[in-house]
């Protein structure tokens, strides 16, 4: 598991990139084992509990969007065991799934905590209201 937020941050974009491309296994293995996770992703849903969240990104994975997520005007924020990044979300050659071009720009608050394991993430957000 990662050992600097900044490491965790980079790993959640990598297992969404993976996510993009159908494979979930990546975003499985990043989020907290914990019961209190939440993800309130761009599909409008308020999803809580590791169980909820963890099927939400398998669901979207066989999508197949495919493409990419940078984030831009980032922040990372560490307090102790906690911390956050925010920023912009600008998706790079994502699809609908069907091959009809999606435009991606959200902002985007993800929260990390660091356990035994190291930083995992524990909850992710998005909004269109950039």
């Amino acid at each position: 598991m990662p050992d600097s937020l900044k490491h965790a941050h980079d790993e959640f974009y990598r297992a969404l990139e993976a996510n993009l491309a159908g494979d979930p296994s990546a975003m499985a293995a990043i989020w907290s084992e914990g019961s209190d996770i939440t993800n309130m992703g761009p599909f409008g849903e308020i999803l809580v509990g590791r169980g909820a969240v963890v099927d939400q990104f398998r669901t979207e994975a066989a999508r197949g969007m495919g493409g990419r997520v940078v984030v831009d005007d980032l922040h990372l924020v560490e307090a102790g065991d906690m911390g956050y990044s925010i920023g912009t979300e600008i998706g790079e050659g994502i699809t609908d799934g069907e091959g009809t071009p999606v435009d991606v720009r959200h902002r985007v608050t993800n929260i990390f905590r660091r356990d035994a394991a190291g930083w995992r993430i524990v909850h992710h957000h998005t909004d269109l209201g950039h």
